[in-house]
């Protein structure tokens, strides 16, 4: 499920790049699931940050939910609760991705169980 706010705003980060960003979270919420677990996409109003204007939108799942190991360095290369060659490498992009374009990701647990995302990505200037 994926809830839009009505208001449209041009964002500072180009499509590739967000498509990235999008692709890794729900890729990681997907490998994330139990059988009975949703991946919901939201976005939020538009926030103020420092005195920045931010659009902001959040990916969760109610999967396992991250480790109190790794939940201080949810964004550090191969941290993960994955298997495989290439664990934990997704977080760590998404992240180095939005630094790129002033953008910010945070993790936060969620309400129910698992894990919820919150991605602010600047608001253009140029309209």
């Amino acid at each position: 499920m994926w809830t839009f706010d009505r208001v449209d705003a041009q964002i500072s980060i180009p499509r590739d790049a967000l498509r990235q960003i999008i692709l890794n979270l729900v890729k990681n919420a997907v490998e994330a699931q139990t059988d009975d677990a949703a991946i919901m996409i939201s976005s939020y109003h538009f926030v103020n940050i420092d005195g920045r204007a931010f659009a902001q939108f959040a990916i969760s799942d109610r999967g396992k939910g991250v480790d109190a190991k790794t939940r201080g360095l949810p964004f550090s290369p191969v941290t993960s609760m994955k298997e495989g060659d290439d664990r934990g490498l997704g977080l760590s992009v998404v992240a180095e991705t939005l630094n790129r374009y002033d953008g910010q990701i945070k993790y936060m647990q969620n309400e129910v169980r698992g894990a919820l995302f919150e991605v602010s990505i600047p608001l253009s200037t140029e309209q």
